[in-house]
């Protein structure tokens, strides 16, 4: 254990006296070990084939530079920083002095794509007002009311959603929420379906998403298209008609059967019990 240890700050006493030439290699070399600087870089399905990739990246870099795994981490963590910083100041019209900076250009789409969508996302606090708000108007999402259909009345509620979300379009807030309802919707369904006849306590399904409470305004609600749901039921009629009339035919040819079965016993067999002629 000492060895490994000794070995280990060996390679830190180099790592600390990496020179700019050095950093420079370093970097250039880092572009074709993708997995190593962009977190969303996802290259197959299988996420233990993904994390050995990334491994042997690390060990394959490392041995080639001189450095300990731990340290190139730090290295890169360190540079992606200091790339978002350098990109940060850009975007505000300054122009970037550090001389890493056109060296690592093959980071940078990936760090402004990143960034764009943490910003995208939505926030807790975004969300619950939104929750809130359609929870005041119901016109959004309950079918059942007559002014649902009163698209002037929609748009104006969804204009004064946004200026409650500043930066959120009228897309992006249908978007939410259909995501919200459907979540909602998997979860009371997966409750309902744990509590099932005979299902021990041990197995009932407890949500833990933290939006259940704020939405269940919508339980049981007519949150369907009417145009739909009166299609469905036309749907649902048709099997009902099918075998009823299946039934009627059935019954007919049991009594033709009957019939024929009468007959011929007269004909063929009139001292059985048959009818003579």
């Amino acid at each position: 254990m000492a060895d490994a240890a000794d070995g280990e700050d060996e390679f830190e006493a180099v790592d600390q006296r990496l020179s700019e030439s050095q950093k420079f290699s370093l970097y250039k070399d880092l572009e074709g070990y993708r997995s190593l600087w962009d977190t969303s870089y996802v290259p197959s399905k299988n996420k233990h084939q993904n994390k050995l990739q990334k491994e042997k990246g690390l060990e394959e870099l490392s041995q080639k530079h001189n450095l300990s795994p731990g340290y190139l981490k730090r290295q890169i963590h360190a540079a992606r920083t200091s790339l978002a910083r350098e990109i940060k100041k850009q975007s505000d019209g300054q122009k970037s002095k550090w001389k890493f900076f056109d060296t690592l250009n093959y980071m940078k789409d990936v760090l402004r794509s990143l960034k764009a969508k943490e910003e995208s996302e939505w926030t807790e606090n975004e969300t619950e007002q939104l929750i809130e708000y359609y929870k005041q108007n119901d016109i959004l999402w309950n079918h059942s009311l007559s002014s649902y259909k009163d698209r002037n009345l929609k748009e104006l509620s969804y204009t004064k959603l946004s200026e409650l979300l500043p930066g959120r379009s009228h897309d992006d807030i249908k978007s939410r929420w259909n995501v919200l309802k459907t979540i909602f919707n998997r979860e009371v369904k997966k409750e309902e379906d744990s509590k099932v006849s005979g299902t021990g306590t041990d197995a009932v399904y407890i949500s833990q998403w933290k939006y259940l409470k704020y939405l269940m305004f919508i339980r049981g609600s007519d949150d369907v298209d009417p145009a739909a749901s009166t299609l469905d039921l036309k749907e649902n009629e048709r099997p009902a008609k099918k075998i009823k009339a299946e039934k009627a035919k059935d019954i007919e040819e049991v009594a033709i059967d009957v019939y024929f079965g009468l007959f011929f016993s007269v004909i063929f067999f009139p001292g059985e019990g048959g009818y003579s002629l």
